[in-house]
């Protein structure tokens, strides 16, 4: 069976054998936000963005052929 959660990921009770996250990367702007931690759901009692990734098993970039760059201005 496969249970698909939004936001489950904050559930620590919540036995599961994969985390996965998914990014948004369709666009400079996407990506921008993300890595300035621009993005929701947010608040106070949410964990660090680098302690939530470093527990995820995968890590899902999704966009519409979006081809992503360094050089995000």
């Amino acid at each position: 069976d496969v249970v698909v959660m939004d936001d489950g990921f904050q559930h620590r009770r919540l036995r599961r054998p994969v985390d996965i996250v998914s990014v948004n990367v369709s666009t400079a702007a996407a990506v921008r936000d993300f890595l300035e931690a621009k993005v929701l759901p947010a608040g106070r009692f949410r964990e660090r963005r680098s302690e939530g990734l470093a527990r995820a098993s995968l890590l899902v970039l999704s966009g519409r052929g979006a081809e992503v760059s360094d050089d995000i201005e």
